[in-house]
């Protein structure tokens, strides 16, 4: 009787066992990876939205020309005229960081504005306004970003 090459049952079910555990591995290993990859690409999100709209406030506050030029200074909105005469207004709007109608970030949980005078104290109005603060806290795809800055406006006088 001649032996035939070959496999058995036995050993080709053996085989489809052992490689579909290897692919059930790897496919979590993939998944981790992936899932690791597009939280990293969230924070990134977040981070460069509310870095670009808090360095855009910090660079238009700039050019307030005078304490005039103020109109609104409360702790959830600012809302001034540069020295191209323009009226700029930052606010939150929902969820959303508001520049006159234009949308800089989403996802604001908080946008708070603080005034200072030349020596650092907490003022009410617009007179002696030296320096504007801003606290800026956003999430973004369960990402978080937080960021505070502080402006000096050197061109008012007091």
């Amino acid at each position: 009787m001649n032996k035939q090459r070959g496999f058995t049952l036995i050993e080709l079910v053996l085989v489809i066992l052992l490689i579909s555990i290897l692919a059930a591995v790897g496919s979590r290993m993939l998944a981790q990876g992936l899932n690791s990859f597009l939280n990293e690409q969230n924070v990134i999100n977040a981070y460069w939205q509310g870095q670009l709209a808090i360095e855009r406030m910090a660079r238009e506050i700039r050019y307030v020309r005078s304490a005039v030029d103020i109109l609104t200074n409360t702790s959830t909105e600012f809302q001034f005229v540069d020295i191209y005469g323009n009226t700029i207004d930052y606010k939150k709007s929902g969820t959303n960081l508001v520049r006159n109608t234009e949308v800089l970030a989403s996802g604001v949980n908080t946008l708070t504005f603080s005034y200072q005078d030349k020596n650092g104290n907490t003022v009410a109005g617009t007179t002696n306004v030296h320096y504007v603060g801003i606290t800026l806290n956003m999430t973004l795809n369960n990402a978080n970003y937080n960021a505070k800055t502080s402006i000096f406006l050197d061109d008012l006088s007091s």
